[in-house]
């Protein structure tokens, strides 16, 4: 991943709320952890994605989600 970059994860909530989780950047071998900070009660996050975001995106994602799933 370039310098510039984060991986961005993104929570949705029940209400149709996306708000950034937390970013991340993996190490030499692609590892990665990351401790999510949910701006929302956890319980009313239906899914969560990952995007990889510019350093200072916060809004929403720009790039398309490499990874996402629903949380329940």
């Amino acid at each position: 991943m370039p310098p510039d970059r984060r991986y961005q994860v993104w929570l949705f909530t029940e209400d149709g709320v996306r708000e950034s989780g937390d970013s991340f950047a993996p190490d030499a071998w692609g590892n990665a952890q990351v401790l999510l900070h949910a701006p929302a009660p956890f319980a009313r996050c239906l899914a969560a994605g990952v995007s990889a975001e510019p350093l200072g995106n916060g809004e929403s994602p720009s790039a398309p989600l490499a990874i996402d799933g629903w949380i329940r």
